[in-house]
C-alpha cells in the first residue's frame, strides 16, 4: 500500500514539475561548438577561446543548470559568448571575486524572456578564474 502511495506521489510531482527553460533554449545551448570568454576588468582586453569538449561541457552546464536566485548578483566582470558554426547564439555575464567582482561567483543571462541570476558551477568557475589569473600576470 505504501509503495502505491509513494508511486502516486512521485507521479504527481513529475506531472506538475515545470521545466526550468524551454526545450528550444536548452537545445540551442547544447549546439554550442565554441566559447569565447572576454575579460572586461583587465587593464588590457583578453579573450580566451575554446572548443575543447570538456570545457564546452562546463560552459553548457553553467547555463542549463542555472537556477534563478534572488540572492545572486553578477558584476559583469566577464562576458561569455556561445557560438554554433561561427555564429554567436548566446551571451552571458560572469563575475567572481577573482575576476574583480564584489560578491561570490555568479552568472547572469536572459533565457526564455526571463532574466536569470544564479550561482555558477564549479567547473566553469574554476576554468574562468584560472584563465583570469594567467592573463593578469
Amino acid at each position: 500500500m505504501m509503495n502505491k502511495i509513494l508511486i502516486l506521489f512521485m507521479l504527481t510531482l513529475s506531472i506538475n514539475a515545470k521545466p526550468q527553460y524551454r526545450a528550444s533554449f536548452v537545445k540551442k545551448i547544447r549546439q554550442t561548438d565554441r566559447v569565447e570568454v572576454h575579460y572586461l576588468k583587465l587593464k588590457k582586453a583578453k579573450v580566451y577561446k575554446t572548443a575543447h569538449p570538456t570545457h564546452l561541457i562546463f560552459f553548457k552546464d553553467l547555463i542549463t543548470k542555472a537556477k534563478n536566485s534572488s540572492s545572486s548578483y553578477c558584476d559583469t566582470a566577464v562576458e561569455i559568448r556561445y557560438f554554433s558554426k561561427n555564429i554567436q547564439i548566446f551571451k552571458a555575464y560572469y563575475s567572481s571575486r577573482a575576476t574583480g567582482g564584489r560578491l561570490g561567483c555568479a552568472i547572469a543571462f536572459t533565457a526564455s524572456d526571463q532574466k536569470v541570476n544564479s550561482m555558477c558551477t564549479y567547473g566553469a568557475g574554476m576554468l574562468i578564474d584560472e584563465m583570469y589569473y594567467q592573463y593578469a600576470k
